[in-house]
């Protein structure tokens, strides 16, 4: 739920999904979130200051390349 509402929620459910679990689980459940988008990996990576490399779903994403976008 939590990273939904980092992926879908506006700057007031962000700041009240803080409020309520807390800093230390909301860090937790997106350091271990299988998927968040790139926008929001960035943003999570900003207000937490916490590299990309710690999150599990930027090493997930590094170690299954794409197609390449053209």
């Amino acid at each position: 739920m939590i990273e939904r509402v980092f992926e879908r929620g506006d700057v007031q459910d962000i700041r009240n999904c803080r409020r309520y679990y807390g800093d230390e689980v909301v860090i937790e459940a997106l350091l271990t979130a299988k998927f968040l988008a790139l926008t929001t990996l960035h943003f999570v990576s900003a207000i937490f200051e916490k590299p990309l490399e710690e999150f599990r779903c930027y090493t997930t994403r590094q170690s299954n390349p794409t197609h390449l976008p053209y």
